[in-house]
C-alpha cells in the first residue's frame, strides 16, 4: 500500500465559508513504488499508472486540482491550517500517525502555522521515508528553509524535497521550479543540514515535465547518495566480560583488537570486527559504552537494553532473536550460529557386554562349528580304536572320547596335540580339522582387528530426558544464558534435569568455567558438561589428543540458533547498514571473522594413536574364564564322587490433512516445523512465500489443492488453476515439462525430485555358498606354488631325518607322510613335537616356518580389507532388472510418485506396474514412508519406492549406520529439479522472478530447503562389528566334511591293506 498525503494552503485566499470537508479513505490493493522524490505536479499526472491514496488540505482555489485527482480515482481529505494552535496542537497524530506506508504532505512554508507544523514534526520524529514531504515557498526564500530546519531532527533517510518558483522564467501558462534535496546525516549526532540542488521542471495544470538536471542525484539511490557519514559519532555498546568494567579505556581497546585467547567475548569480537569494516566504508566514528552482560531479561538491561532504550545506535554483541525483542529491535544481518552441546566421554563400564567375544560370528554359525568339533572328536576316537584293532603302527592306548574331543577342542582354539592318528587317512583327519580352524581363527582375528580399527564405542545417551534419566553427573558452563535458560526453558526435559542434576547439588561443583568442565570431561569419563561449542571447542583442541576427541559423545542441549547483529526498530541507519553488511558478507569479509572466533566442528583422527583393549573387551573374557573354572571345579568334584562311588559298587558287585480441514488449521500446518516428513515442498515454499510476501508487502489469499495434477500434466490440481488464472503464485514447484513450456514461464529453481527403489540385499542372494572365498584371497598359481613348496619341504625334512638317523643321531624313524605334515602344520601356524637335531635340519624348519609366516600376515590382512570394504550391493541395478525380478515391491502414496507409477510412458515404469502393482492387494503396495521404511530394514528383499525427501527423515530415524550402508537404491526416475512457475501472459512475471532471484541470492531459499528437504543419506561403515555368516563359514565346514569322508575312505584303503599284508605274512 502506497499512501501520500497533499496539503495545499493559501493565506489569502481562505473564505470563512470553506469548511473542512472529509472523504472515506480506502485502501487500494499493489503499488508502484516511487524510485525518488518527485514533485507534487508529477506525481498527480503520473496517477494513472499507480494506485494510490492521497490526503488533500482543500481550499476553493484549488477546485481544479482537486476535481483532477477525481477524474484519476485520487481520494483526498481537506484540512484548514488557518486556524489557532490550540485547534491543531495534536495535528502529527491526527493526520500524520497512520498505519499506511508511506504518505506525502505538501507544505507551504509561507503560510503563518508552517514553522509550528515543522517543529512538532520533528519533535514526532515525522522526517523519515514513511512521509515524503514537499516543501513549497513561493518566495523562495532559503535562508527562511534553513532557520526553519537547521536543529530540525532530520535523518539520513528523510524524504524531503524543497520546491522554488524561478520567477525569471516564467510563461504565460507553464512555471518553471527548482528542486532541492533536503536531509541531514543525524542532527543529533553532529551532523549537519544538507540542500543540494536536484533538477528544474516546467509545469502547467496538467503535466510537468523535467527540464534539466542540476546535479548527480537522479544518478544514484537516495541511501547511496548520502553513504558517506564523514563528521557523524555514533554511539556503540561494547560488551566484556573477562575484564572489569572499571579497567582503562585502553586496557579494554587492546582486548577487542587484540587476536589472543580468541575463544574469549568471541562474540563480541566479532561483531567489533565487522563493525570497524562499517566505519571504514561509511567513514563515522564511534564512541563506546562499556557493559558487561547480555541483558537481564529479554529487553531490559545489559547491551540490549541501551539498544531497546536508543542510548547507542551499534552494538559489537550478537543477539539471539525472540518475540519480545523482535517488537524492539531489528536484526540485519546473521553472524554465526549458537550452539550448546552436552558434552561426556563414554563410561568405562558402558561396552561391557557380555557376549562381546561372540559377536564375530553368528550363533548359527558358532552353533554348527561346535557341532563339527564334537564330530570331529567322535572321528578321532573311531580312527584311534581302529588303528588300535587292525594296525600294528598304533598308540599304545585308546584315547578316551573326552581326550579326543579335547584335540578337537584344541584344535579350534590353534593348538597342537601330541596325540595324532598314525594312519594316514587319520593324519588327514586331523590336517583338515586343524586347516579349518586355521581359517576360523583368521576370519575372528580379522574382524576383532575391524572392531578396534572402527569407531570408539559410543554411549546409547542420545537426548536430554535419557540424561536426566541416568546416573551421571552433570556440569554446566559459567554463562549468564545457561542459567536463565535452566530457569526458564518450559520444556520438559529441562525441568526434569535441572530437577535431577541441579537442584540440591553444591553450585561450586555444577557450575565450571570451560577449562575446568573440559578438562573433568577427560579425566572423569562419565562426567556431562554443558558448554557453548562455538568458543569451548577452542579448549578441547587444546587439552585432547586427536583420538580422545573421537572417544566423545555430543549431545544438543537447546535447539541450534543464529545469532544476529541487531539496531533499533526505528533507527533510520537499518537500510544503510543492511546493504553495507551484505555486501561485506558477498566478499567474505563475514566469514572470514567467523572462521578465525569460531569453532563449528572437532576434528577426529583416531588412527593415530595405538590401539589399547580396555575392560570393555577383556571383562567378558575374564569373567568367563572365572566361570569355566567353577564350573571345571563343579564337574571335578562330581568326578570325584563318582569315583568314589564306583569304587565302593565295584567292592560289592565286581562291575514405524483432509481439504476440509479449516484454513487456519492448514495454515498452522504449514507454519509449523514439527513432522518434517510430511508434505515437505508445500511447507518449504509457504515459509518461502512469507519471505516474499515481506518482500513485496504484500498479503496472500491461498487456494489449497490436494494435488499438483491430475494424470495429465496440464489438468487437475494447482496447474489447472495456474492455467485458469484462480491464482497467480503456486507454494510448491513443478517440473518444467516441454507442455507446459507453451503456457508458463520458469522463474527460479525451488527444489529436486528424487524418487528411489530403496532394498535390502535378500537373504538368499547374501548366504549363497561361495566354495571357493576363502582361497580368494590368493590366485590359484599362489596356492598351487605354495602347496608344492611345502610338499618339497616335507621331502626335505624327511631326508634330513634320514640322514641323520644314518648318521646316529636320531632313534626313531620318520615317514614321508610325517614329514609332510609336519611342513603342513607349520602352513598352519602350529608347533611340532618332532624337529630335526642338525643346525641344517633345523634352518630348513625355520626357513618354512618364517615363509608360512608371512604367508599368513598376508592371508590376514586381505581378510581384514575384504571384511572392512564396502558392503555387497544387489545385481539389480535397473528398473526393468527390478520388475523382472521376485522382489516384492511398495510404493509410497505420495501423489506425484502415485501418479507417475500408474501413468507413465516409459516401458520398464509401464511393467513395473503391470508385475508389482496392479492387481495386487492395495494394502501390501500402497504404504506410508515410516511403514515402507521399516519393512525394508526387517524383511530383506523388500523393494520400497519413495521420494527421498519423505523417506529419508525414517531411514535416518530408524536405522543404524552401518545398516544405511547396506541399502540398494534404484532411480525410479532421472533426478529432476522443480521450478517456480507463472503463466507466461501473468502481469507480475519480472516481479516474481526478481524476487525469487533474490530469495535464492540471500539463502533464504536454500536455508528452508535444506531444512526440508532431505537428498542425502550418510553412510558410517566402520561404527559396526562386522558379523561373518554361514555364507562365509559354509564353505569351510563343507570342506571339513568332504576331507572326512575322503580319510574314512583312505583309512578304509589302509585297514585292508594292512590285513592283506597279514594274511601274506601268514601264509
Amino acid at each position: 500500500m502506497y499512501v501520500i498525503w497533499f496539503r495545499l494552503v493559501y493565506d489569502d485566499i481562505v473564505g470563512a465559508s470553506v469548511k473542512p470537508q472529509h472523504v472515506l479513505l480506502q485502501r487500494w490493493p499493489g503499488y508502484s513504488s516511487v524510485e525518488r522524490q518527485e514533485s507534487w505536479g508529477e506525481i498527480v499526472a503520473k496517477q494513472q499508472k499507480k494506485q494510490m491514496l492521497w490526503l488533500l488540505v482543500f481550499v476553493l482555489a484549488l477546485l481544479p486540482l482537486a476535481e483532477l485527482f477525481s477524474k484519476n480515482y485520487i481520494f483526498s481529505q481537506y484540512v484548514n491550517l488557518n486556524q489557532r494552535k490550540e485547534f491543531i496542537a495534536n495535528f502529527h497524530k491526527d493526520y500524520l500517525d497512520s498505519d499506511l506506508t508511506k504518505l506525502g504532505v505538501f507544505l507551504d512554508l509561507s503560510c503563518s502555522q508552517s514553522r509550528f507544523i515543522t517543529n512538532q514534526s520533528s519533535r514526532a520524529r515525522l522526517y523519515t521515508e514513511h512521509l515524503h514531504w514537499l516543501l513549497y515557498d513561493e518566495a523562495g526564500n532559503m535562508s527562511l528553509l534553513e532557520e526553519i530546519f537547521d536543529k530540525a531532527n532530520l535523518s539520513i533517510n528523510a524524504d524531503v524535497t524543497y520546491v522554488k518558483l524561478n520567477s525569471e522564467e516564467e510563461l504565460s501558462k507553464e512555471r518553471l521550479f527548482t528542486l532541492y534535496d533536503v536531509y541531514n546525516k543525524g542532527s543529533h549526532l553532529g551532523g549537519k543540514l544538507n540542500i543540494t540542488i536536484d533538477q528544474n521542471i516546467y509545469c502547467n495544470h496538467s503535466t510537468c515535465e523535467i527540464k534539466e538536471f542540476l546535479s548527480e542525484l537522479h544518478k544514484r539511490t537516495r541511501l547511496q547518495q548520502r553513504s558517506n557519514l564523514k563528521g557523524i559519532t555514533f554511539r556503540q555498546v561494547a560488551l566484556v566480560t573477562v575484564l572489569p568494567l572499571n579497567s582503562s579505556e585502553k586496557s579494554l581497546m587492546d582486548f577487542l583488537n587484540s587476536e589472543d585467547n580468541v575463544h574469549l567475548d568471541w562474540i563480541t569480537r566479532l561483531g567489533y570486527r565487522n563493525n570497524l569494516h562499517l566505519q571504514e566504508v561509511l567513514q563515522f566514528n564511534f564512541s563506546n559504552i562499556w557493559q558487561d552482560q547480555w541483558s537481564l531479561n529479554d529487553t531490559i538491561g545489559g547491551a540490549i537494553g541501551e539498544v531497546v532504550t536508543e542510548q547507542v545506535e551499534l552494538s559489537t554483541s550478537a543477539f539471539v532473536l525472540s518475540p519480545a525483542r523482535l517488537r524492539a529491535i531489528c536484526p540485519t544481518m546473521e553472524v554465526a550460529q549458537f550452539r550448546s552441546v552436552c558434552l561426556f566421554r563414554t563410561p568405562h563400564n558402558a561396552g561391557i557386554k557380555p557376549g562381546v567375544f561372540l559377536e564375530p560370528f553368528k550363533p548359527s554359525v558358532w552353533l554348527v562349528f561346535v557341532a563339527l568339533l564334537v564330530f570331529s572328536g567322535l572321528l578321532l576316537w573311531l580312527i584311534f580304536r581302529l588303528e588300535h584293532r587292525w594296525l600294528q603302527r598304533c598308540l599304545a592306548f585308546i584315547p578316551s572320547l573326552l581326550s579326543s574331543c579335547l584335540i578337537s577342542i584344541g584344535a579350534a582354539c590353534i593348538q597342537g596335540s601330541h596325540l595324532i592318528p598314525n594312519s594316514t587317512g587319520g593324519r588327514l583327519a586331523f590336517i583338515s580339522l586343524m586347516l579349518t580352524s586355521f581359517l576360523m581363527y583368521n576370519y575372528y582375528t580379522s574382524i576383532v582387528v575391524s572392531t578396534l580399527l572402527g569407531s570408539p564405542v559410543r554411549s546409547n545417551i542420545k537426548t536430554i530426558q535419557q540424561l536426566a534419566d541416568s546416573s551421571l553427573d552433570v556440569g554446566f558452563q559459567d554463562l549468564p544464558f545457561n542459567m536463565v535458560y535452566l530457569n526458564s526453558s518450559p520444556r520438559t526435559d529441562i525441568i526434569n534435569l535441572v530437577k535431577r542434576k541441579v537442584e540440591g547439588r553444591d553450585p561450586k561443583s555444577i557450575w565450571l568455567n570451560a577449562k575446568d568442565g573440559v578438562l573433568r570431561v577427560r579425566q572423569q569419563p562419565g562426567f556431562v558438561f554443558v558448554l557453548e561449542a562455538s568458543f569451548s571447542y577452542n579448549v578441547v583442541e587444546k587439552y585432547y589428543l586427536p583420538h580422545e576427541i573421537c572417544e566423545l559423545n555430543e549431545i544438543p542441549f537447546r535447539p541450534e540458533s543464529a545469532v544476529y547483529t541487531i539496531l533499533h526498530r526505528n533507527s533510520t541507519y537499518k537500510e544503510l547498514f543492511k546493504q553495507i553488511q551484505l555486501r561485506m558478507l558477498e566478499v567474505g569479509m563475514i566469514q572470514k571473522h567467523r572462521l578465525f572466533y569460531t569453532k563449528t566442528k572437532l576434528h577426529c583422527f583416531s588412527n593415530n594413536y595405538v590401539i589399547k583393549v580396555g575392560m570393555e573387551y577383556a571383562a567378558p573374557l575374564f569373567i568367563a574364564l572365572l566361570i569355566a573354572y567353577f564350573v571345571a571345579l563343579f564337574v571335578l568334584l562330581l568326578e570325584l564322587g563318582w569315583a568314589y562311588l564306583g569304587r565302593r559298587n565295584l567292592e560289592r558287585l565286581i562291575t514405524s490433512l483432509p481439504l476440509d480441514t479449516p484454513d487456519d488449521q492448514i495454515k498452522a500446518f504449514l507454519k509449523s516445523q514439527d513432522d518434517i516428513h510430511k508434505d515437505p515442498f508445500p511447507r518449504m515454499g509457504y515459509q518461502t512465500h512469507q519471505a516474499l510476501m515481506d518482500m513485496l508487502d504484500c498479503n496472500f489469499s491461498y487456494i489449497f489443492r490436494d494435488r499438483w495434477s491430475d494424470r495429465s500434466e496440464l489438468t487437475g490440481g494447482l496447474i489447472e488453476d495456474l492455467i485458469n488464472g484462480t491464482v497467480d503464485l503456486a507454494a510448491t514447484g513443478f517440473i518444467y515439462t516441454s507442455g507446459r513450456s507453451k503456457l508458463f514461464k520458469p522463474l527460479a529453481w525451488h527444489s529436486s525430485f528424487r524418487s528411489v527403489c530403496m532394498f535390502l540385499n535378500p537373504r538368499s542372494a547374501g548366504t549363497e555358498l561361495r566354495v571357493t572365498e576363502f582361497l580368494e584371497p590368493f590366485s590359484w598359481s599362489v596356492w598351487l606354488m605354495f602347496s608344492i613348496l611345502l610338499l618339497f619341504t616335507g621331502f626335505l625334512l624327511w631326508l634330513t631325518f634320514l640322514l641323520e638317523r644314518r648318521m646316529s643321531r636320531g632313534d626313531m624313524e620318520t615317514s614321508l607322510l610325517t614329514s609332510c605334515l609336519l611342513s603342513f602344520g607349520a602352513a598352519c601356524i602350529q608347533g611340532a613335537w618332532l624337529l630335526p637335531r642338525s643346525t641344517g635340519g633345523r634352518m630348513v624348519f625355520y626357513a618354512i616356518m618364517l615363509t608360512c609366516f608371512l604367508m599368513y600376515n598376508y592371508y590376514t590382512s586381505i581378510v581384514v580389507s575384504t571384511l572392512l570394504g564396502a558392503p555387497p550391493k544387489s545385481i539389480i541395478r535397473t528398473i526393468q532388472q527390478l520388475a523382472d525380478s521376485n522382489l516384492e515391491v511398495a510404493v509410497e502414496p505420495t501423489i506425484y510418485t502415485k501418479v507417475y507409477v500408474e501413468s507413465s510412458d516409459l516401458a520398464d515404469i509401464r511393467r513395473l506396474y503391470r508385475k508389482k502393482v496392479l492387481n495386487k492387494d492395495p494394502k501390501r503396495i500402497w504404504l506410508s514412508s515410516e511403514k515402507g521404511v521399516l519393512m525394508v530394514r526387517n524383511n530383506p528383499g523388500f523393494v520400497f519406492i519413495a521420494e527421498s525427501a519423505t523417506a529419508y527423515i525414517y531411514v535416518a530415524k530408524h536405522y543404524l549406520p552401518h545398516e544405511i550402508c547396506q541399502l540398494n537404491e534404484i532411480m525410479l526416475r532421472a533426478e529432476t529439479s522443480g521450478h517456480t512457475i507463472v503463466l507466461k501472459t501473468s502481469s507480475f512475471v519480472e516481479l516474481f522472478k526478481l524476487s525469487q532471484l533474490r530469495l535464492l541470492e540471500t539463502g533464504v531459499h536454500f536455508r528452508n530447503f535444506r531444512f526440508w528437504v532431505r537428498t542425502k543419506l550418510h553412510c558410517y561403515q566402520s561404527n559396526v562389528t562386522v558379523v561373518v555368516g554361514l555364507e562365509s563359514a559354509g564353505p569351510l565346514f563343507l570342506l571339513l566334511l568332504s576331507a572326512y569322508i575322503i580319510c574314512l575312505f583312505v583309512l578304509g584303503l589302509e585297514i585292508l591293506w594292512h590285513k592283506r599284508q597279514l594274511r601274506a605274512a601268514r601264509n
